[in-house]
């Protein structure tokens, strides 16, 4: 939208293309002064003088548009904007990978004086990201999706509604904007998705098919017509490491592989997330098994396939050992666990525990940005485990009680015995 100068041109329009092999429809509309009862009955019209391109022009120009007298007296239906209800309503940031976003959102209502129909929405983003941050961008109205086509310059965004879609009176439409954070090198950088003017979107009435101008006090006359949120874009970030309940405090044995010292779970955002280095301190209780140390000691995930290791333990006191790893670890997106798992030496007392602390994640990258990621926050303590011998417990069953039989009977059941490996180290 651009206002007539004093000799009444003006240079409207942005950059567009126009494909080979196919055309391009343009409209030159204005705007009516609110107030028009001294031009009643006056003729206007608006004449297409050149076009500004490098390519050759052909055709007869001139062309102007067809003569419309003024008419003060109608009373055209009105488009008022409001806060909707899917508007996020506060700057917010999100993480890469963030999908379906709802960036802004508008609610327009048709006043009492006739039906109006939305013909199309304009979105200006006019934060720092660009279009290649960006992608599944629609324009949604009450939940039915259309596509957008995106400018040259990356920042405004339209939706063609088709034949437009119909507001009757006094009822609204909830119009919304969408999309994914996908982007590589978006994090840090904002989108906002601002209604840059009130023409941007485009309404007409039903009874006299004139356009109308959305107002209210979402929709405004200024620049930006519709001021939206922005949201900041985040790399990758670990929301929450912790120790896990899946890997339960149990009795381990000595001498066989695999057997766990404890588990963790990782919860990540944004992007998945590399981490060069581990270390984890044990504890063992007693001096029983000092000089004793840990073999074989792997990272496990939840399937079972081994993330780093085998490594042995190092002494660092007589009641503590570290464990080091430094193939790098590749954590997905979402809550996942991890299990450690190792040998406990032949002649470590019976009894003696294990306690197992995440000491450190270092060297820590975003996959998808290659940024660098802060450390989360650990030195918690798994589960405890205790070392014990093979053990079996046999017993009797209280059933079947003593009882007298008849002679004859067939599978009479004698007596059962319980065999009870509870506090033994291994199966």
């Amino acid at each position: 939208a651009k206002t007539l100068g004093s000799n009444h041109q003006a240079v409207i329009g942005g950059t567009f293309t126009v494909k080979a092999g196919t055309s391009k429809t343009l409209t030159v509309a204005g705007n009516m002064a609110a107030l028009n009862d001294t031009r009643a009955g006056q003729v206007a019209s608006l004449t297409v003088t050149g076009v500004t391109t490098s390519a050759t022009v052909s055709g007869l120009l001139p062309i102007t548009g067809a003569m419309h007298t003024i008419n003060a007296s109608l009373a055209l239906g009105t488009a008022v904007g409001s806060v909707s209800s899917f508007d996020p309503g506060t700057t917010a940031t999100k993480p890469i990978g963030t999908t379906g976003y709802k960036f802004t959102g508008v609610r327009i209502t048709a006043g009492s004086a006739e039906d109006v129909r939305l013909k199309s929405v304009r979105f200006y983003q006019a934060g720092s990201a660009g279009s290649g941050d960006l992608s599944n961008v629609m324009v949604y109205v009450d939940g039915t999706a259309y596509p957008t086509t995106v400018s040259t310059d990356g920042k405004y965004y339209s939706a063609n509604l088709g034949s437009g879609i119909v507001i009757a009176k006094g009822l609204a439409k909830d119009i919304w904007i969408a999309g994914d954070i996908t982007g590589s090198g978006s994090a840090g950088r904002t989108i906002d998705f601002d209604i840059q003017k009130n023409t941007d979107v485009y309404v007409t009435g039903e009874t006299y098919g004139y356009g109308i101008i959305a107002s209210g006090s979402t929709i405004t006359t200024s620049t930006p017509s519709l001021n939206a949120s922005a949201v900041t874009v985040s790399a990758g970030s670990f929301t929450q490491v912790q120790k896990s309940t899946s890997v339960a405090a149990q009795n381990i044995a000595i001498n066989l592989a695999s057997q766990p010292l404890g588990g963790y779970e990782a919860d990540l955002t944004g992007e998945a997330i590399s981490v060069q280095s581990h270390v984890f301190t044990v504890t063992n209780s007693g001096s029983t098994n000092v000089g004793f140390l840990l073999t074989s000691v792997s990272l496990y995930d939840k399937n079972g396939e081994v993330k780093a290791g085998p490594v042995d333990a190092v002494s660092t006191s007589a009641t503590t050992q570290t464990v080091t790893f430094t193939d790098t670890i590749t954590y997905p997106i979402g809550k996942n666990a991890y299990t450690l798992k190792g040998k406990v030496a032949t002649g470590v007392a019976n009894g003696v525990t294990y306690s197992t602390v995440l000491t450190t994640m270092s060297s820590i990258t975003g996959q998808t940005t290659g940024n660098t990621i802060s450390s989360p926050t650990v030195g918690f303590a798994m589960n405890t485990m205790t070392v014990k011998a093979a053990t079996l417990a046999i017993t009797v069953s209280a059933t079947p009680a003593a009882q007298n039989i008849v002679p004859g009977g067939t599978s009479r059941v004698f007596a059962n015995y319980q065999f009870d490996a509870t506090q033994s180290g291994e199966d």
